[in-house]
This record gives C-alpha cells, sequence and structure tokens, in this order.
C-alpha cells in the first residue's frame, strides 16, 4: 500500500501514523533514499533513518508521536 500526499502539511500526519502503527517501511513513500538527517546521532539516509525509529520502538514500545 502506498500513501499519496496531496499536501505538504499531511506529511507529519502520514510519519505519525506510520511511526505508531510500527509501518516503518512506509517512510520509503515519503522519505527520499538520500535523506540528510539533521540529527547527529543518526547517520545520513532513509535505511538510517528507518533504522533509528525500528531501534526506538525496541527501547520505547508503548511511544507514541503526535502532531
Amino acid at each position: 500500500m502506498s500513501i499519496h500526499i496531496t499536501r505538504a502539511e499531511e506529511l507529519p500526519y502520514k510519519f505519525a501514523e506510520a511511526l505508531n502503527t510500527g509501518q516503518i517501511d512506509k517512510f520509503d513513500n515519503f522519505i527520499v533514499a538520500d535523506y540528510i538527517n539533521h540529527n547527529p546521532y543518526v547517520p545520513d539516509g532513509l535505511e538510517a533513518v528507518k533504522n533509528f525509529f525500528k531501534g526506538l520502538d525496541n527501547i520505547f514500545p508503548r511511544y507514541q508521536s503526535k502532531c
């Protein structure tokens, strides 16, 4: 299933939805492969972002993102 974003304002909600449902692979639909991360603790790139949030879910399984 692919996520279609029609307005930039929808992006945070789609991000939170993917994160909160554990569907990190949906990040493929709205984060580019060569994403430059501004978090100094997370390397650049889509896979690094996905790995970071998968790890976060393992450490804080009840974590919920809010917009």
